[in-house]
This record gives C-alpha cells, sequence and structure tokens, in this order.
C-alpha cells in the first residue's frame, strides 16, 4: 500500500478525504507529530465540505470559513469560495508533499 501512495502523494490524500475512519487516524497523527499541519488538514476537509454544498449556501459558508482560518474579513465577500479552494488546494498539495508519512 505504500508503495502505491508513494506513486501519488496528491491522490493518496484526496483518496483520505472520501475515507472518515483513514482521515480521523491520519488527523490523530498530525495533531501529535505536526499540529499546524493538523490544521491545514482541518482547513482542507472545510473546503471540501464547501464544494459539496448547494450553490446558495455556499456563500455565507465560505465566509464563514475563511475568518476561520485565515483570521479577517475577505477583501471582496463574493470571491471568498474562490479564495478557499484556491488556498486549500495549496494547502492540500503541501500536506501531500511534506505531511504524509514517507
Amino acid at each position: 500500500t505504500r508503495l502505491v501512495w508513494s506513486m501519488d502523494w496528491d491522490n493518496t490524500l484526496k483518496q483520505f478525504m472520501g475515507h472518515q475512519q483513514t482521515l480521523g487516524a491520519f488527523r490523530e497523527y498530525l495533531q501529535k507529530s505536526a499540529p499546524n499541519d493538523a490544521m491545514q488538514l482541518d482547513f482542507a476537509i472545510k473546503a471540501n465540505q464547501l464544494q459539496q454544498m448547494p450553490p446558495d449556501q455556499q456563500d455565507q459558508a465560505s465566509v464563514e470559513i475563511y475568518r476561520a482560518f485565515m483570521g479577517s474579513e475577505p477583501s471582496d465577500p463574493a470571491s471568498a469560495f474562490d479564495q478557499v479552494c484556491e488556498q486549500a488546494k495549496n494547502a492540500t498539495s503541501a500536506l501531500a508533499l511534506e505531511a504524509l508519512p514517507k
């Protein structure tokens, strides 16, 4: 399994997002070994949930996620969804490269 994971870390992490038990174990590992990475994982999870919401709920939820994880108000609330998704993509890539056990 580890060999398969190491061939594509980004997709491995994306697959984790769909499996609550695996995601929970990974999050627990990160909380112990790299708390900042655990926070980035929480952000990526929230952004993933945001993308699954009905469009009429995404605007308000994206502003709330932006506030919670970026610590400020979005400069343009209408673009908060795009900003959250872009930051989550960056966080996921960084987690895949740095946080997954190698």
